[in-house]
């Protein structure tokens, strides 16, 4: 299989006599500043102590979800064994868990993860909140229960939404995804390390971090899971772990890639605003919140106008006695 590689003439890879057996690895991996355009293939097989430092630190992202699964967090994809049993595996949890079985599939998960994921609904269940809409009002069962979790941990959530939910599930379906030959790795990393650019910039430590993943995890499931919950303890413990051995402050921009940024406005949940216009049809979810919020002001505009007519009434009745009683 051909490869194809430009190299930055000042990068440590055109000076460091790589073979060409080794070559992607090395220009991939060395810690410089040099233009990169592209590379492909590239190798699995990297160690965290040749790994580029943005790189581990895009992965160590993904640490609550690879260590639930038991895979290594210093591999794009978390597998070592690279046999056909194990990418067959892991195609049938992309098929199970994450509805993928094509390129195009994958490609528009990440999409979606990048552009919305599951912050957006929680924006637009906080612009709902706002405007009047409380539990029992959606007409859904699973947003109703989303909405008194907001409505408890609303504080929170006003950090960054679930951008830390979102990253970590970004990272271990990129990853996997180009594991099994659906995408390739160039295309992995560039949405991880956009996304890890954002993940930076709205947390303030790989505490704060993790704990908002686990905030994630209870908004969409329901329930509260102890096994991310130890997994979130051993990772911040432990002294080789990517979240004790990486600074949550590490520089990301030296890496040689061009990244995908996720789009902004989905990070922290805002007052209420006016909904997006839309050019195509709402999807369910959407539909139900817009309803909760017709609702809410057509109650509000209810409100007030009973408020008035009793304004009204009480100021007549009162002209009517000061005119009986002579007053005028």
């Amino acid at each position: 299989k051909s490869s194809m590689l430009a190299i930055g003439p000042s990068s440590s890879c055109q000076s460091s006599g790589c073979t060409s057996a080794v070559l992607s690895t090395c220009c991939l991996h060395a810690d410089h500043s040099g233009s990169i355009c592209l590379f492909s293939p590239l190798t699995r097989r990297d160690t965290s102590a040749t790994m580029n430092t943005a790189l581990r630190w895009g992965l160590a992202m993904g640490g609550l979800l690879m260590n639930e699964n038991k895979q290594d967090l210093s591999i794009l994809g978390g597998m070592r064994s690279q046999d056909d049993a194990t990418k067959a595996r892991i195609r049938k949890v992309l098929e199970r868990d994450w509805g993928i079985q094509s390129r195009e599939d994958a490609l528009d998960m990440i999409d979606w993860l990048m552009r919305e994921g599951h912050r957006k609904e929680v924006v637009e269940l906080c612009a709902a909140a706002d405007q009047g809409a409380s539990k029992g009002m959606l007409g859904d069962e699973d947003l109703d229960r989303k909405l008194g979790f907001l409505e408890q941990h609303r504080t929170r959530l006003l950090r960054a939404g679930l951008l830390a939910w979102d990253a970590n599930r970004l990272v271990v379906l990129a990853g996997w995804a180009s594991f099994v030959g659906l995408i390739s790795e160039v295309e992995a990393w560039s949405p991880i390390l956009g996304m890890a650019f954002a993940v930076q910039q709205s947390y303030g430590s790989w505490e704060e971090y993790g704990s908002h993943h686990l905030l994630g995890f209870e908004y969409w499931k329901g329930e509260w899971n102890g096994g991310f919950a130890r997994n979130y303890r051993r990772l911040l413990d432990d002294p080789s772990s990517p979240w004790r051995t990486l600074p949550w402050t590490t520089d990301l921009r030296h890496h040689g890639l061009q990244v995908a940024l996720p789009t902004p406005g989905y990070h922290v949940p805002p007052a209420a605003q006016p909904r997006p216009q839309r050019s195509m049809p709402m999807r369910p979810v959407d539909a139900q919140i817009a309803h909760a919020q017709a609702m809410a002001a057509q109650s509000v505009s209810k409100s007030w106008m009973v408020s008035l007519l009793m304004v009204l009434v009480s100021g007549a009745f009162v002209a009517y006695m000061l005119w009986h009683n002579g007053v005028f």
